[in-house]
């Protein structure tokens, strides 16, 4: 079996990671970088391939209420998780239904900082009848419950944990994917490791290093020189000369992400609707996708991905004259120098962005001048994402007026973690603190069905009432653009991420 996966196994590929994750444990961490790494590693009960469909992982079938694995008893969903037999964790341990009851009580575990707990928070039991078998009964009806247990948790490793926020899994998981975790050299890469008794495809690369090169510049550098195998987030800057270099292979295909600036609605001037309104309409996102991403990213006017069942366009348009009559009625006066004061107080506010993505740079510096003309001061602060997004960081802490980033969607187009009041950190993901009574009920009400078109329409009218509210402002829909070798053959990105089939991809040099 040795020779025969040595035989199977073999070379080394380098992808750069444009952030390095704040934690190898995807329940504690809202990066999307570290979902991103940690996919290849921690399996979950199902998976989602390139074109967003759900296919069995550690579950033998997705279970729907088609096929029986999804059924209302008593006004609660039931759903039956039938689980493989033949899978082990990294360390040999038996996987079981054990596994899966433990994550949910490690998602619902108050000492545990996990970052969104919704879902799991709905869940009345985790059934084990077998070890090959998981009953999940929720309290009423959820319907995204598919999102859920998106990794599993190994129960003998994490469950006598006292600290899980400092476990040493959370630097080192133990999984049942088809890469195990070998290094992780802070600043620098992880470093991940074919799994030889993996349950699925046997992986064709023995070794993925996963290489932290958060500069653009740098890594476009580092492509070239042939240091980088596959080049993430490429910047359309780079791609001229990228598509002119031999033996490389471009892609460009749509994304579940969306750039956006998110606004802190509990601390001035966001506070003020209006103000927020303002932002929305003085911002020209046509000429933001032009200058920072050469027209690749379609603007964008609502929360909803393209790609989701439930958009619906929205149309908008760039309208200062607009924004600086809603400056004028909050009370917002031109000074001297063209920057608006009330009360003494000028109109200025400091934006973070992530460091290191040129594009962001670029468009934070646009969006400054656009906001300037209509009577804004706007300061920009790049720091990394880690310090950005962690627990201890401005976005949990309230500590921000305003910050640009891109916020990852999910296949099902719930938002309830962003936009429930109850889902401020460190109870969610609703770091603009917004409040809106209407859209907590639209929220409820549209993960209570099971009725498809119900659900879209319920999800409509919340996009309406957040374009109305202006919590954030979303600016563009994300093209997932990388560059590879044209040796590494499988590569096929999507809106699941990049890593979502590397068990099967396979250099070229291997072909006989």
């Amino acid at each position: 079996m040795a020779l025969e996966f040595a035989l199977l196994a073999a070379g080394l590929v380098t992808v750069r990671l444009p952030h390095e994750p704040d934690t190898l444990n995807p329940l504690l961490s809202g990066m999307a970088v570290a979902q991103e790494v940690t996919r290849p590693v921690l399996s979950g009960l199902v998976a989602v391939d390139d074109r967003l469909r759900f296919r069995p992982d550690l579950a033998r079938e997705v279970p729907t209420l088609l096929n029986g694995g999804a059924r209302l008893r008593g006004g609660n969903l039931v759903v039956t998780y039938r689980l493989r037999s033949d899978v082990r964790w990294h360390d040999g341990a038996p996987f079981s239904a054990r596994d899966v009851a433990f994550t949910w009580r490690f998602a619902t575990d108050p000492r545990a900082r996990v970052i969104d707990r919704t879902g799991y928070d709905r869940i009345l039991r985790v059934e084990t009848p077998s070890p090959d078998t998981a009953r999940v009964v929720f309290r009423g009806v959820y319907a995204p419950y598919l999102k859920l247990f998106r990794p599993v948790l190994p129960a003998h490793i994490l469950a006598g944990e006292e600290h899980p926020n400092a476990a040493r899994f959370n630097r080192k998981p133990v999984g049942t994917g088809p890469y195990r975790v070998a290094d992780w050299v802070a600043g620098d890469r992880v470093e991940l490791r074919a799994n030889p008794a993996y349950h699925g495809a046997k992986p064709r690369i023995d070794r993925l290093v996963l290489q932290v090169v958060p500069d653009d510049n740098a890594s476009f550098v580092r492509f070239k020189a042939g240091d980088l195998d596959v080049y993430q987030s490429v910047a359309h800057g780079h791609l001229p000369e990228i598509r002119r270099l031999p033996g490389v292979f471009v892609t460009v295909t749509p994304d579940l992400l969306y750039e956006h600036i998110a606004l802190n609605t509990a601390r001035p001037p966001f506070d003020d609707l209006r103000v927020r309104q303002a932002v929305a309409r003085a911002i020209d996102r046509e000429a933001l996708s032009g200058a920072a991403y050469g027209g690749l990213y379609p603007p964008a006017w609502g929360h909803l991905s393209p790609l989701s069942w439930a958009f619906a366009e929205r149309r908008g348009s760039y309208r200062p004259a607009e924004a600086r009559r809603l400056l004028d009625a909050s009370g917002w006066r031109p000074g001297p120098d063209g920057i608006r004061v009330r009360d003494g107080r000028r109109l200025a506010f400091t934006l973070y962005i992530t460091a290191g993505k040129k594009p962001r740079e670029t468009s934070a510096l646009l969006v400054r001048k656009q906001l300037q003309e209509v009577g804004f001061e706007m300061a920009v602060q790049a720091i990394s994402g880690a310090s950005l997004f962690s627990p201890d960081g401005p976005m949990k802490r309230s500590a921000f007026q305003a910050a640009m980033w891109a916020w990852d969607t999910d296949l099902d187009p719930d938002s309830t973690s962003l936009w429930h009041s109850r889902r401020m950190p460190p109870h969610g993901s609703n770091v603009s603190r917004y409040r809106n009574p209407r859209v907590d009920l639209l929220l409820e009400a549209a993960v209570a069905t099971v009725d498809q078109a119900r659900r879209a329409r319920l999800y409509r009218e919340i996009d309406g009432i957040l374009a109305r509210d202006v919590p954030d402002v979303p600016l563009l829909h994300w093209r997932l653009v990388s560059a590879t070798r044209s040796r590494l053959e499988g590569w096929r990105p999507g809106p699941a991420g990049a890593l979502w089939n590397c068990e099967t991809w396979r250099l070229a040099a291997e072909n006989d």
